[in-house]
């Protein structure tokens, strides 16, 4: 009686655990398609403290103006409208500033990893932003706006599965370059300050086909970290609530992306193992019988 009631157990629990198993079908890798890119609707460009007009620089008497501003879905720039001029020049009456997105869309493979796994990273797109030395006249990036659009299709289908998307309002603060600073935000007030409320990455779960997913898009460079509380009040924000980066003069910083999916359906080698287990149980009740 005894063995029967445990081989009935026995049955039950394959049949349960066959029907998990079966409902539990995970999509092992994704297609998917990653856009970037500027709202240009969202763009703001301000107009400097100082006026056009001819001023005193170390080059001699200079007409300065409002430069020339391209506002673009891949890029946004500012500075010199001088035949010559590019993204961080020597020369601020040639310089120009910019942040640019340098893979507006990506495409690629990627693979579902299980809980409890390290998740397989899978590198996703970039943008950079270029601090040309540019001249105090000219019209300056104050806000924009970043759209992130993550399609996933199952590979070899046109169809998209999931569709998630997130937009990012970027606060910019291009540090005047004629006159007195007057910053205290930093020990270098050449320094470009880039800011977003909260850090720039996607998280989302999502169902498909009975099983649970969770998508990751974040930043892997490190660029973008909470900002000092002089910098967050300098772009409106409380302290310490933003985050960002900030590029000294001349140089350029790239922000770098990732992609991740995970599941926390057991991985396949888990199965492997409970089922061994059942079929271990299973013999030592055939074995039981035997000798009864």
């Amino acid at each position: 009686m005894k063995n029967r009631m445990i081989s009935k157990i026995l049955a039950t629990s394959v049949l349960a655990f066959a029907a998990s198993a079966s409902q539990a079908a995970v999509v092992q890798n994704w297609d998917f398609v990653l856009d970037m890119n500027w709202d240009i609707s969202k763009t703001v460009f301000t107009p400097s403290d100082y006026t056009p007009g001819y001023y005193t620089t170390p080059y001699g008497v200079e007409w300065l103006d409002r430069g020339r501003t391209v506002n673009t879905p891949t890029e946004l720039s500012w500075g010199s409208n001088r035949s010559g001029a590019q993204f961080s020049h020597p020369n601020y009456l040639y310089a120009r500033s910019g942040i640019v997105i340098e893979q507006p869309r990506v495409t690629g493979n990627i693979a579902t990893s299980y809980e409890g796994q390290t998740p397989v990273i899978t590198s996703a797109n970039m943008f950079s932003h270029y601090n040309g030395e540019i001249s105090g006249v000219s019209d300056l990036l104050t806000r924009a706006q970043m759209d992130v659009r993550v399609q996933l299709k199952l590979p070899g289908y046109g169809d998209t599965v999931v569709d998630l998307s997130k937009s990012f309002t970027v606060h910019f603060f291009e540090t005047p370059n004629l006159g007195n600073v007057g910053c205290s935000y930093s020990y270098n007030c050449d320094n470009d300050v880039f800011a977003v409320v909260s850090g720039m990455d996607l998280t989302s779960t999502f169902t498909y086909d009975g099983v649970q997913y969770t998508l990751n898009y974040f930043e892997t460079t490190g660029q973008v970290t909470r900002l000092s509380a002089a910098a967050c009040q300098l772009m409106g924000f409380g302290a310490g609530s933003c985050y960002g980066f900030t590029t000294p003069e001349h140089l350029k910083t790239e922000v770098k992306f990732a992609l991740t999916i995970t599941t926390a359906v057991p991985e396949p080698e888990t199965y492997a193992m409970l089922l061994a287990g059942l079929a271990m149980i299973g013999t030592v009740v055939r074995r039981r019988k035997t000798r009864n």
